[in-house]
């Protein structure tokens, strides 16, 4: 059974410690999926592992477009549930609008 390893933004350079810990699971013998929440930006991708590491990520937003689409269906399935978690979303903001506009943009992405 594969074991999948999910992270916001992966991989990066500051993923060391993930990277060393997939090579470790999988030298035990597991199969290992690794997933990212968001691409990161090619900065952030530097040296032969974590091209590679890169390669073989499944991406869940691959951009705007993904998120509004996954937004979509979510609303279509369970419209309540998205409901809530914009209102949830709007009493967790404390600030100003863009306190509100960066709540419900966590919310979508959700």
């Amino acid at each position: 059974m594969p074991v999948g390893y999910l992270n916001t933004e992966y991989p990066s350079v500051s993923h060391t410690f993930i990277e060393r810990e997939i090579r470790a699971v999988r030298a035990a013998g597991v199969e290992v999926v690794p997933y990212s929440i968001r691409v990161p930006a090619d900065a952030l991708v530097r040296g032969d592992v974590a091209v590679s590491a890169r390669a073989e990520t499944r991406y869940v937003l691959a951009g705007w477009l993904g998120v509004v689409a996954a937004a979509m269906r979510s609303l279509i399935r369970r419209p309540g549930g998205v409901l809530r978690a914009v209102l949830e979303s709007q009493r967790m903001a404390v600030g100003g609008l863009g306190d509100r506009v960066r709540h419900l943009a966590y919310a979508i992405e959700a």
